[in-house]
């Protein structure tokens, strides 16, 4: 089970909180991760590359111009293409 909890006061971690995580996990072994919500486009103009690159899609979508990219990803063949694959089998 995955339970997310947004807080926006730090306040809000209080007795009661811990009795709500403690009925809904009991006696099973659980993982606490926090993060500090940030604003990613506030994230991502912070480095000079990122704020030419962004504003430079931002540009490209105004203009609606070169709205299409190719990502080309080379996978390894899955385990259901065995019948098909280059690869020479192990077995």
């Amino acid at each position: 089970m995955e339970t997310v909890f947004k807080i926006s006061n730090p306040a809000e971690l209080n007795d009661k909180f811990l009795k709500v995580l403690k009925m809904l996990f009991q006696d099973k072994a659980i993982e606490i991760s926090i993060r500090e919500d940030i604003d990613e486009t506030d994230y991502l103009m912070h480095e000079p590359a990122n704020r030419y690159y962004l504003r430079n899609e931002i540009k490209n979508l105004n203009e609606e111009t070169n709205l299409i990219k190719i990502c080309l990803l080379y996978t390894s063949p899955s385990p259901r293409d065995r019948t098909r694959s280059r690869m020479p089998s192990s077995a």
